[in-house]
């Protein structure tokens, strides 16, 4: 009984090592750009707001709905609420 213990712990420990390896790259590879939102973002609040400010409204909806986590769809929205200010 322990040969069959020994062959399961040799096989299954480097999968459990493979899965973490598997999701935390396959996490970091399919991650929102952080810097090309906050490129759209200052780009939009500077330049565009000033020039064409329907069209500021249009990508500050466009962030909001391509938004991945709470924190930058909140950025989006006060984004909005500063145009409309």
């Amino acid at each position: 009984m322990e040969g069959v213990f020994n062959i399961f712990a040799i096989i299954l420990v480097p999968m459990k090592f493979l899965n973490l390896f598997f999701v935390f790259f396959t996490g970091i590879y399919y991650a929102q750009d952080l810097a090309a939102f906050n490129a759209i973002y200052t780009k939009t609040a500077i330049e565009t707001s000033q020039k064409d400010f329907n069209k500021a409204i249009k990508v500050a909806d466009s962030l909001y709905s391509i938004s991945e986590t709470p924190l930058l769809q909140t950025k989006s929205l006060m984004l909005t609420a500063t145009l409309y200010q």
